[in-house]
């Protein structure tokens, strides 16, 4: 039987015998004072047996010693060998309650003590059973090992990360899994930590090389700690295969490379472009003056090389993701189906080309020169892959990219249609496959290339929302993917610009105010617009302009640069002169990489912009292109 309460300290044993006597005698002299005297050990030992069994042993001696004086000096004097027989027999009778009182108390303290041990079991079984399937259900590696280095458990992350079955891998040294030098040095610094106590790695986390069991050496970050039980010590390891986080930061870090290049290459090709504006401006000039025919062919040849300069800054440019892009409707398989034929041509008879398209692709928003621009780009890239032929595809389809897929690309999720270009050539080694965007990067001899040619691929996707990719092993080939977001194309109508041959004679007289802040650009345009017969002035900045309005209020088309000096740029100024003036034509030039990707407030005002450097006849047609929406009844002259 468990008693629900027990008396634990001295205090309390002797309470429970005083009160148990007091409680008998109270029952002797209330309710059982009909019974003879001599037989008051009647209802004291009751007394003794519930002190026995509440407050064990103390509390029963001291209300068998209680009890035994209060009958012998009150209850029942001794008086006779009667009365010596009956406390005799009372102490015996106690003494034997006493005792088995005890042995259950006993009983019922192993019986508890067993019972805590039980439970005290069962709790460590089910923490070991938790802590085990923690371990074993553990994305990272668990490995214990002694101190000497010899691996005595592995969970089953462990196992996946090295190769090793646990039968192969416990009772190894540690130093099997790590590659030259730390395998050779490994036990010389357990013998040096065993020694002085000091540590490299034991308390710390750290990244390092490991090695599987096929030889491979990959990036982990390790912590190592110690633990003691019983008399032994044993060395935890936590392992993390980390190749996935070294790559998204890698890629990260070749994001933000590239992208601190194209803003030097964007700044680059701007100050190009002022240069090459005079240069062609002037050279036009200079070309119309000169009656000589073998001095018009060093103006043209002049021309020619400026051209070729702005191709070079447009595809800086493209690279910097600074370039304008033409915006239209576009089917990425009918730009493929358009170039095939030209494409085979140019790869020759040695190289195989097919093409791989996923039809249900439909129209998106695109600049469709830059898209076959840059598809003849991959298309040569892979004919310089493979000089003795080969095989290249070229493959559409579509794909929906999840955060998980993009991380190392820096790429959002979303819908991509996905443009790859594949060969078979010699492939490229992961340290040429890194630089490969960067602009002026070839592995070309001197002057088979320029080294921009993926870099504007790279440019175009990125400016156009995408990722371009590359996966190359070498000896086996290289594929390079365009990813371009797959946002489908509403229908749209173009402004139409006239032809330039009837520019000059449709815009004689024309009242024109340049505003461009640097003075040799400015020059320029002021003699290009005087050459056709236009009314021009100029100012230098947007509070100059804003004066000659309000002055002379007569200008009918308002020409300026779009960045700068001063409080005001060139479209917080139109918007001011369209306010002043609603007649008023205007045409915005810029040669600042950072605004020829066309803002919304450009479009809605629906305004020419022209990139420097540019052809009379291409300022002549924006000038015109302003003007096709006058109304009728207001001339040019």
């Amino acid at each position: 039987m468990v008693l629900p309460w027990r008396a634990d300290t001295l205090l309390q044993q002797i309470t429970v015998a005083v009160l148990s006597v007091g409680i008998a005698l109270f029952i002797r002299f209330y309710l059982l004072d009909s019974l003879g005297m001599r037989l008051a050990y009647v209802t004291l030992f009751p007394a003794v047996s519930i002190a026995a069994a509440l407050g064990g042993i103390y509390a029963g001696l001291a209300a068998i010693i209680l009890s035994a004086t209060v009958s012998s000096l009150w209850l029942a004097p001794l008086t006779d060998a009667a009365d010596w027989e009956g406390l005799a027999a009372f102490l015996l009778g106690c003494l034997i309650v006493l005792v088995i009182s005890e042995a259950m108390h006993s009983a019922q303290d192993r019986a508890a003590a067993a019972e805590a041990d039980l439970r005290v079991a069962n709790v460590r079984r089910e923490s070991e059973a938790r802590l085990d399937a923690v371990v074993q259900g553990a994305f990272d590696g668990i490995i214990t090992a002694s101190e000497n280095g010899v691996i005595e458990s592995a969970n089953p992350a462990a196992l996946r990360l090295f190769g090793y079955q646990r039968a192969e891998m416990v009772g190894m040294s540690l130093n099997f899994l790590m590659p030259e030098p730390f395998r050779s040095r490994h036990d010389e610094f357990l013998r040096q930590h065993s020694f002085s106590g000091v540590s490299r790695i034991i308390g710390r986390e750290r990244p390092l090389d490991a090695m599987r069991k096929d030889g491979t050496v990959f990036p982990i970050e390790l912590a190592v700690t110690k633990a003691s039980y019983g008399e032994r010590t044993i060395l935890i390891g936590m392992v993390r295969d980390i190749t996935e986080r070294q790559e998204i930061e890698q890629a990260l870090r070749q994001s933000q490379k590239l992208e601190a290049i194209g803003q030097l290459t964007g700044s680059i090709a701007h100050d190009f472009n002022n240069l090459l504006a005079v240069i062609i401006s002037n050279t036009e000039l200079l070309e119309m003056q000169i009656d000589d025919e073998k001095t018009t062919r060093l103006a043209r040849k002049a021309l020619e090389a400026a051209e070729m300069g702005r191709r070079l800054t447009d595809r800086l440019l493209s690279f910097a993701r600074r370039q304008p892009l033409s915006v239209e409707r576009v089917r990425i398989n009918d730009v493929v189906d358009s170039l095939q034929e030209m494409l085979q041509r140019t790869v020759g008879p040695s190289i195989q080309l097919t093409t791989v398209l996923e039809r249900a692709l439909k129209p998106v928003h695109m600049d469709r020169g830059q898209l076959e621009a840059s598809l003849i780009n991959l298309v040569l890239n892979g004919r310089d892959a493979m000089p003795r032929g080969g095989r290249l595809v070229i493959e559409t389809r579509l794909a929906d990219i999840d955060r998980t897929a993009t991380a190392a690309e820096v790429l959002q999720p979303g819908r991509y249609q996905l443009l790859s270009v594949s060969d078979s050539g010699s492939g490229m080694t992961k340290a040429v496959a890194e630089r490969a965007f960067e602009p002026f990067f070839t592995t070309k001899p001197i002057g088979r290339g320029t080294g921009l040619g993926l870099a504007a691929v790279y440019g175009f996707a990125k400016q156009s929302g995408g990722l371009a990719r590359i996966e190359s092993v070498p000896g086996f080939g290289t594929t390079i993917t365009l990813y371009l977001p797959d946002a489908q194309a509403e229908g749209e109508t173009a402004l139409a610009t006239p032809s330039s041959e009837t520019l000059p004679e449709q815009l004689k007289g024309l009242r024109v105010l340049v505003v461009e802040d640097d003075a040799m650009v400015r020059e320029v345009v002021v003699h290009q617009l005087k050459v056709v017969g236009m009314h021009v002035e100029e100012a230098s900045n947007a509070e100059d302009a804003l004066s000659k309005f309000e002055k002379l209020a007569r200008f009918q088309v308002l020409v300026t640069d779009l960045v700068m000096a001063g409080p005001l740029n060139g479209l917080e100024l139109a918007a001011r002169v369209s306010k002043m003036q609603p007649a008023v034509r205007i045409v915005l030039m810029s040669g600042f990489s950072e605004d020829l990707v066309v803002p919304d407030e450009i479009k809605q005002m629906r305004l020419p912009l022209l990139r420097k450097p540019f052809r009379r006849s291409e300022l002549l047609a924006a000038i015109a292109k302003a003007h096709q929406s006058w109304p009728s009844d207001k001339g040019l002259t």
